[in-house]
């Protein structure tokens, strides 16, 4: 009887306690959020995925993360994307590919802080904004050699953005000539791509204008007679 008695003596926080202490949590939390800005814009129902030691990726679904997955492995088949795999694992900075809708009209954009770190051999942490739902043809054209407009595909796309990122990491991006560094190099993958799968292959306009990508119509660069590589 005597522990029995104990039990119902036990302390029992009251409903305005509880209250209490619930706002503290609140104000705790609030608290977090405003030293950390970037964590209030956080969408918790995006999962994260390490590709490998410092390369993350950001996705809404698990399709998404197969996707990005599968086409960083077929870059790094060739010696081009091998060598920009290696940079980017060596640099000491993380890069994070997300999915963002956004990405479909800019075919894709390689941020990191605008600092002399960039171009100073030190490099920086970046991130790729990349539209992960696209089909493996891509969502756009660019402007060839030849004068005409020829595909992006998905690879090509996305091995253009990783060059930006294997730069800003590392420090060697061509500030003044930025897109011209990231065309000549994503023409090597081009050519590396083709040899390894015994096709042929179209090059890029390595001196882009504002005009250089159009959106492609269903897979198709209607203006170009240039077959999909």
């Amino acid at each position: 009887m005597l522990h029995k008695q104990s039990l119902n003596n036990s302390y029992r926080p009251t409903l305005n306690q509880i209250n209490v202490l619930l706002i503290l949590i609140a104000i705790f939390y609030t608290q977090m959020i405003n030293a950390n800005p970037a964590s209030s814009s956080i969408n918790y129902s995006k999962e994260r995925f390490y590709y490998s030691s410092n390369i993350i990726i950001e996705v809404e679904h698990f399709k998404q993360a197969i996707k990005a997955f599968e086409w960083l492995d077929l870059i790094r088949l060739t010696e081009t994307g091998m060598e920009t795999f290696n940079a980017i694992e060596m640099s000491g900075h993380q890069l994070l590919i997300y999915h963002s809708p956004s990405a479909l009209l800019s075919a894709g954009v390689t941020g990191a802080p605008l600092s002399q770190n960039l171009t100073n051999g030190i490099g920086e942490s970046v991130y790729i904004k990349f539209y992960l739902d696209m089909e493996d043809y891509g969502s756009n054209c660019v402007l060839g050699e030849s004068g005409s407009y020829i595909h992006y595909s998905a690879l090509h796309n996305l091995m253009h953005e990783l060059v930006h990122a294997r730069h800003k990491m590392n420090g060697t991006w061509l500030y003044f000539d930025s897109e011209g560094q990231a065309i000549r190099e994503e023409n090597k993958f081009r050519i590396d791509w083709a040899t390894y799968r015994s096709t042929s292959y179209s090059l890029r306009y390595d001196d882009p204008d504002d005009e250089a990508i159009i959106m492609s119509q269903n897979g198709h660069c209607a203006i170009s007679n240039i077959p999909e590589q």
